[in-house]
């Protein structure tokens, strides 16, 4: 768990805590108020809200809306006794929210990517590619053209990294671990928050007259954002990396135009005959995908 996921959680336990059994008044009720927004707004600022507390933002939140109209009270009607068993019931559903945020966010962290072994840092470049030859054969639009996208992360200069800031996972990564494991692609919005080595436009090294380069096609329902910890290892070595992918087999394409492309799932074939032609025309235009790519990329 993040820094401030644990300080919202120990917070929203403290202020339970003191709402059901400490004495009441306006001076620590307005303390509470005050300590449980604001350790909630720096957390969404600094660490991101996600979906794996959203069990804790709703005791915040039931916190909130019970101690907001206590101030508004008169002084008379505020001191109230409570019912042992009422709050016995309350702070079981506070620990047990509270419990599943902190199981929840520990599942499915906020990790640090390993640091790379190379001697050369990690720069990145986007690219749109239409491959004018060749026909979109998902479209029903008889001039669609094959259109890629693609990432170039070659060495840099480790000096020319320190201090900047670097990308972070992108929301293609949950959109293809939620098609392959069938799980609401919500649940790893996370991944955003997790920074890697890699920076956008950095200055192709010098060291070297030439670097080897490496193609990447991701598998059905992947992206070219995967296996980054591999990406980033290669290329602190000395190597260009290559990620392509598939538009309608890659789990989401993005354009800068801001067109998205979902995976499309392919259709029922009746036989295996008929399963086995469909697949050999798909591998053939990953295959042409894959040589118009290292054409393009061929001075």
């Amino acid at each position: 768990m993040k820094v401030f996921e644990v300080i919202v959680i120990l917070i929203i336990l403290a202020t339970a805590g003191c709402l059901l059994f400490a004495r009441k008044t306006k001076r620590l009720d307005s303390v509470m108020l005050g300590t449980v927004v604001l350790a909630v707004l720096l957390h969404g600022v600094i660490d991101h809200f996600r979906i794996q507390m959203v069990a804790a933002y709703a005791v915040a939140l039931i916190l909130i809306i019970v101690l907001a109209p206590r101030l508004l009270k008169p002084n008379d009607d505020y001191i109230r006794s409570r019912a042992i068993i009422k709050k016995g019931l309350l702070s079981l559903i506070v620990i047990a929210l509270s419990g599943f945020s902190v199981y929840a966010s520990t599942l499915l962290p906020v990790f640090t990517m390993p640091e790379p072994n190379g001697s050369y840092g990690i720069g990145t470049i986007a690219r749109h590619l239409t491959d004018e030859s060749r026909a979109e054969t998902h479209s029903e639009d008889p001039n669609d053209k094959r259109e890629l996208m693609i990432n170039v992360w070659y060495p840099v200069h480790k000096n020319n990294t320190e201090g900047a800031s670097t990308e972070h996972y992108p929301s293609e990564i949950g959109e293809a671990v939620s098609l392959v494991f069938g799980i609401p692609k919500q649940i790893f919005s996370h991944v955003m928050n997790i920074p890697t080595h890699v920076l956008e436009g950095a200055e192709l090294s010098t060291a070297e007259a030439s670097y080897p380069v490496v193609l990447f096609s991701p598998g059905i329902r992947s992206t070219r954002f995967q296996s980054m910890t591999a990406i980033e290892e290669l290329v602190s070595n000395g190597y260009i990396v290559v990620g392509m992918d598939h538009p309608f087999t890659s789990a989401k394409v993005d354009f800068p135009d801001g067109r998205s492309i979902l995976y499309e799932a392919e259709p029922e074939f009746p036989t295996s005959a008929e399963l086995y032609d469909n697949n050999i025309k798909e591998v053939a235009v990953r295959v042409a995908d894959a040589r118009f790519v290292l054409d393009s990329s061929t001075p």
